[in-house]
């Protein structure tokens, strides 16, 4: 089979260059779970690769601020290998977790590689028991070390066996602590995010043993593991896919009700502050990973009728803005907070013509070249409760070595058309666009031969076709709210993109 590996960066900041790029190989494909940022305003992401392996590798790409690729690498084994979390380290490099099917004992282990800031492998450990064992988040420590979360199998039954998995390690990777939290139903961690007064809270799903009634589950524990408070919800179909802890020292939780996007917002005490359900009618609409903004609001990553979605909301859980991008699958994604105040999106895209990494950046609106979308979205309060359920806490696992095996990464090749920045600079493209923020008039200049010119608004909708002279023509905006647009150009050369502010 060929397919395309996709790595994907549209960027929507005044003056930024967008671009697309494609990895390509003749295996199979790829898709992203993560992505974080780094120190020098770039991003790190990864997910699984098939380049070298049929079943799959750990897969890590660096970018720089504007999406280029610095280096990709793969790791792993002769099995499958995949990451599900990445974090920057303080020394630069990178430590990723996920699960091995390589190197597991019997079955899948967590798998932890933390490498050095060219992708090379510093050290690798595996942690688990003789059944399946699987890493999904971390949160780096003020020692060089981290705090693991995931899920355990601790019997041979995996629906009453499985719970909540927490690994402390030291900066070389050996354990200072193991944990399973058991409910008594089965459950497992999807993430863990840092308290502001010290501890973790731990989200994830309970009552693995009946899926058609599992409810979230949410943990706080200490520095040491031991639970400080514990909560689930009364409500079927219910998972805490993220977390993150809010300013006033409480939490923010992610998720999904039945088939509507979920947000949970939790008093340091684990008391429920407010809730709201988000959903496009007939179709399976999920949060994957939420932040808290600096203005008390919130933005969360998810999809919706399998389309890559961006939410922000106020402090109250109210809708602000929200926008598809692109027509996806399983977009296991995740967002971060750009240094200054975008926001990027790491995580799969599924298409007719091709598949693989997502990473999609914004501005502070939402906005991208990539012509976002608002489908008719629906916010409601859920009917439920909070409970207490009882937590039983015991020591579980054993930390290996594995033998982990590094490869490059894929080709990159463009995948979207590119478009001009907006500052009144010539781009390579032979496009300019001036004055930029405009209030009445901007002209725009062209070295090519241009046969349709149309603005677009955030939404995506058409609202103007622009007649065109060769050369520069100027464009009367003063009708036009104001706002964030785009400018579609067509020409014999392709097609181009430029953005706009209408104040």
């Amino acid at each position: 089979m060929n397919r395309s590996l996709t790595f994907i960066s549209a960027v929507l900041l005044n003056g930024v260059l967008s671009h697309s790029q494609t990895f390509k190989n003749s295996i199979e494909d790829a898709n992203g779970r993560a992505i974080a940022n780094t120190a020098d305003g770039g991003f790190v992401l990864a997910g699984i690769n098939w380049t070298h392996s049929v079943t799959g590798d750990m897969y890590l790409v660096r970018t720089n601020a504007n999406g280029e690729v610095q280096w990709s690498r793969t790791f792993g084994g002769s099995e499958r290998d995949y990451c599900a979390a990445v974090e920057e380290t303080n020394d630069g490099g990178s430590m990723m977790v996920g699960s091995t099917e390589s190197f597991g004992a019997l079955g899948r282990d967590v798998y932890v590689v933390k490498t050095n800031t060219t992708g090379n492998v510093l050290w690798s450990r595996t942690y688990g028991g003789p059944y399946d064992d699987d890493g999904s988040a971390m949160v780096l420590t003020s020692d060089g070390g981290a705090i693991i979360a995931g899920t355990a199998v601790t019997t041979s039954d995996p629906s009453t066996g499985a719970s909540a998995y927490v690994i402390r390690i030291d900066a070389s990777g050996d354990t200072l602590w193991t944990n399973t939290y058991d409910t008594g139903s089965g459950n497992g961690a999807s993430w863990i995010c840092p308290a502001s007064g010290g501890g973790y809270l731990i989200s994830g799903t309970m009552g693995l043993t009946s899926p058609l009634i599992n409810g979230m589950m949410l943990i706080r524990i200490d520095d040491n593991g031991i639970v400080v408070w514990s909560k689930t919800t009364d409500t079927l179909l219910a998972d805490a896919f993220s977390c993150a802890s809010t300013s006033d020292g409480g939490f923010i939780v992610a998720g999904r009700v039945g088939v509507a996007a979920c947000l949970l917002r939790l008093s340091s005490d684990g008391d429920l502050m407010w809730s709201n359900m988000y959903y496009k009618q007939n179709c399976s609409n999920k949060a994957y990973s939420v932040r808290e903004l600096a203005d008390g609001g919130f933005v969360f990553s998810g999809d919706t009728d399998l389309h890559a979605w961006l939410v922000r909301t106020d402090a109250s859980g109210e809708l602000v803005w929200q926008y598809t991008y692109a027509e996806t699958y399983k977009n296991y994604n995740q967002v971060v907070i750009t240094n200054n105040g975008g926001f990027a999106v790491g995580g799969e895209i599924v298409e007719p013509t091709v598949q693989g990494m997502l990473h999609l950046r914004t501005d502070a609106d939402g906005s991208t070249t990539c012509l976002p979308k608002t489908p008719p979205i629906i916010v409601e309060i859920p009917a439920f409760a909070l409970s207490a359920p009882l937590v039983s806490v015991g020591s579980f696992g054993a930390v290996r070595i594995p033998n982990t095996v590094v490869g490059e990464g894929s080709e990159r090749v463009e995948l979207c058309p590119t478009f001009t920045g907006t500052q009144d600079i010539e781009s390579t493209q032979r496009i300019s666009l001036f004055p930029n923020p405009v209030t009445n008039e901007f002209t725009i200049k062209a070295e090519l031969n241009v046969i349709a010119l149309e603005i677009v608004d955030h939404t995506g909708r058409m609202v103007r076709i622009v007649n065109w002279i060769h050369g520069q023509n100027k464009v009367d905006v003063n009708e036009l709210s104001p706002g964030h647009y785009l400018l579609r150009m067509i020409h014999r050369e392709g097609s181009s993109i430029a953005s706009f502010v209408k104040e």
